[in-house]
């Protein structure tokens, strides 16, 4: 008794026949439809089904460059026992788009595809643009569909800079910034991210990042001084744009702009005059351009101080805990408070004594802030004093008048005093005291007033010291003894 269910095929193709399996008998049948493969039941199929008699044949193209080769199937000549008598022998066309066919050689095949390959393609798909160039023999072109045109080298080597400058600044620059022990986060990645937004402050991050790889590298300075040169300059023009139209959403990215365009411009300061290996020093005409800068920026800003301060910057703001004070801040007030007893008894008009007097008191309450509020009091001191100077102290400066420059040089003491801990300060004070001295009227330095109040007060004891020995400078403040020997 036959089993119930179950038809044993007699009539099925040659292919399922081959690999013992039951066919269906459909035309074609279910298998050969799953295998992509020739059914010997359709009428004019190769012999068998099996694909054994696939032929790869030269076949001339009017097209194409040389000779191509295109699939072909031929079938021997056989016949067929069976009610339906012998079948025609036929060559079936099969087209190129078929690719369950395997060329025998991929780089062959590449290199003598067809030209009209590429067009009858490329209108099936919607015109899309081919991955193959048939103009142009190319051993990998599956890559050209995901490719553009090559960026010119001059842009990828800019690039490329660019992305150490960013790596750089992301890394190592970023950990040096100010208070960046206790707001590192905001300095690595709040800036980073905002800079994404802003360009100007794109730039003038990728133009401190190339100075500080510059004070790293000596021997490549001037290279990345060229490169912070031109990011500064875009960071400016951007930010000239946007200065004359602030807003509660941009003055965060213009605070952090103007924050390390200040350092910029500190750190290239020594080098101002000149190369970095110029011999020729800056003035105090240079100091006072970072002088305008700190105060132009700040009064620009100020009105927006209230969103800065509740912003993504407004842990800068924060009081943190402090030491009672410094050894060398006590040594400046020190010099500071002798400086206003000797200034009320020197020969200087009512109108100078004023200006300077005033300066000297507005540089004691900003120590004593900056004690108050900070862990590092003295770079607070050197970055927040020249906020509020008055211009009539600055044009005092601009006279070189004995009394505001003995100030300054107090200033360029706190100032030295950072160099150890902070890159952008190297070099900041003892430049400045050395302009200083140089601006300074012989004929005054030379005076028997100098010798008798360097006596009595110290009035020019400070830069009697750097006079003497640049060296001795920052001890003149420490130790007030060392400047008179």
């Amino acid at each position: 008794m036959p089993r119930l269910g179950y038809k044993k095929s007699r009539g099925g193709c040659a292919r399922c026949k081959q690999r013992r399996v039951k066919c269906d008998e459909n035309k074609p049948c279910g298998a050969c439809i799953r295998h992509n493969t020739q059914c010997s039941l359709l009428e004019g199929s190769v012999d068998g089904g099996s694909g054994d008699n696939m032929s790869w044949e030269p076949t001339s193209n009017s097209n194409a460059a040389g000779l191509s080769r295109v699939p072909s199937f031929q079938r021997r000549s056989s016949s067929r026992k069976g009610s339906s008598g012998s079948r025609k022998t036929q060559t079936p066309s099969i087209s190129p788009i078929d690719h369950s066919l395997t060329p025998p050689s991929l780089l062959e095949a590449t290199l003598n595809l067809p030209a009209d390959f590429v067009s009858d393609r490329g209108s099936s798909i919607g015109n899309r643009r081919s991955s193959i160039a048939a103009s142009s023999p190319d051993p990998f072109p599956y890559f050209v569909k995901f490719s553009t045109e090559p960026v010119e080298p001059v842009h990828l080597s800019k690039w490329i800079t660019d992305l150490e400058l960013m790596h750089h600044y992301s890394t190592a620059t970023s950990l040096t910034m100010p208070r960046s022990s206790d707001v590192s986060s905001i300095w690595q990645f709040e800036v980073p991210k905002l800079g994404l937004t802003y360009m100007f402050l794109m730039h003038e991050i990728l133009a401190i990042g190339a100075l500080h790889l510059g004070y790293l590298h000596p021997e490549q300075r001037e290279s990345y001084a060229l490169h912070a040169s031109q990011h500064q300059s875009d960071a400016i023009a951007g930010m000239r744009e946007s200065l004359m139209n602030i807003t509660t959403e941009n003055c965060h990215a213009l605070f952090a702009a103007s924050s390390l365009l200040l350092l910029n411009a500190y750190s290239t300061f020594p080098y101002q005059r000149g190369a970095p290996h110029s011999q020729e020093a800056p003035t105090v005409d240079d100091v006072l351009d970072v002088f305008l800068l700190v105060r132009g920026m700040s009064h620009i800003l100020s009105s927006f101080q209230p969103s800065i301060q509740s912003g993504p910057f407004r842990n800068f703001f924060t009081e943190v805990v402090t030491p009672a004070s410094t050894p060398l801040l006590e040594a400046v007030t020190q010099h500071l408070e002798n400086l206003q007893i000797s200034l009320k008894a020197s020969s200087a008009d009512e109108p100078t004594k004023a200006i300077v007097s005033k300066e000297i008191d507005v540089f004691l309450g900003w120590i004593m802030h900056a004690v108050e509020t900070t862990a590092f009091p003295e770079l607070r001191v050197a970055l927040t004093w020249p906020i509020n100077l008055t211009e009539e102290y600055l044009q005092l400066l601009r006279n070189r008048d004995p009394a505001a420059l003995t100030l300054l040089a107090y200033y360029s003491v706190v100032v030295r005093s950072t160099e150890a801990t902070t890159w952008f300060m190297q070099g900041w004070g003892i430049n400045s005291a050395r302009a200083i001295v140089s601006d300074l009227d012989p004929e005054w330095k030379d005076s028997a007033d100098l010798r008798a109040e360097s006596r009595q007060s110290g009035l020019p004891r400070v830069l009697r010291a750097v006079y003497d020995d640049p060296v001795l400078f920052y001890d003149s403040a420490v130790s007030p003894d060392s400047a008179a020997k």
